[in-house]
């Protein structure tokens, strides 16, 4: 009996037991749980994503009180928990999941959605984001910081038309992680030298984007008279 043909229980207690052996650093095995996000979000199956909410929304927290500004924001952990996973869900459902062939790479996308709405909360975020994006592409930091961070990500995912290059470009720039930090907590996620290769990879995509480079260079406020 293959995997995808189990009862869906049988998926979400391996799924529970190999996450929480994860995290007693003993050995794991990433299939159950990315078959049970395959249903979740690929077959689109409403007890599946049951599951993966009450799996891993206490990591979800807990990735949600290292944001650096946490402690200035307001609302509960809980609050964001279900935000962010309903923010995955909506992104990740239907085809898009098939940008992700890898657990760790969902869980690096699922922590990317909590930083992205904590920080929707932050009425101070990092602008130093738009200088790390300038000095990639390689041009100056302009004196104007007055971006729509929304529209900048939407240019770069764009340009970059790969959930796994999103995912670490924001791990990198957005959420300022070492590759270290990513193989650390992202179950195992990728070998140093492959994030490397893939920050190269988004270095050159980025760079030859010329609506990107017009959007960063033409955001200067009129000038009135």
């Amino acid at each position: 009996m293959t995997i995808q043909s189990l009862p869906l229980q049988d998926v979400a207690d391996k799924c529970y037991e190999n996450t929480k052996s994860y995290y007693e650093k003993k050995i794991s095995d990433p299939k159950w749980c990315f078959e049970l996000f395959r249903r979740a979000l690929r077959l689109g199956e409403q007890d599946a994503f049951t599951h993966t909410y009450s799996i891993f929304k206490p990591q979800v927290e807990r990735w949600a009180r290292t944001y650096a500004n946490y402690k200035t924001i307001n609302p509960e952990t809980e609050d964001f928990a279900h935000d962010a996973l309903i923010k995955f869900w909506l992104n990740l459902k239907g085809e898009k999941f098939d940008k992700f062939p890898r657990l760790n790479a969902l869980l690096a996308y699922l922590k990317a959605c909590v930083f992205t709405v904590v920080r929707d909360h932050d009425d101070e975020p990092d602008l130093i984001i738009i200088d790390d994006l300038e000095r990639i592409i390689g041009i100056n930091p302009s004196l104007d910081k007055n971006i729509n961070t929304d529209d900048l990500l939407d240019f770069v995912e764009k340009a970059l038309n790969d959930g796994d290059l999103m995912t670490q470009f924001e791990l990198w720039i957005i959420y300022d992680m070492k590759p270290s930090a990513i193989i650390d907590e992202v179950d195992g996620g990728d070998d140093a030298q492959e994030i490397s290769r893939m920050r190269q990879k988004i270095k050159r995509h980025l760079q030859k984007d010329k609506n990107l480079r017009v959007f960063l260079d033409d955001r200067l406020p009129p000038i009135t008279t």
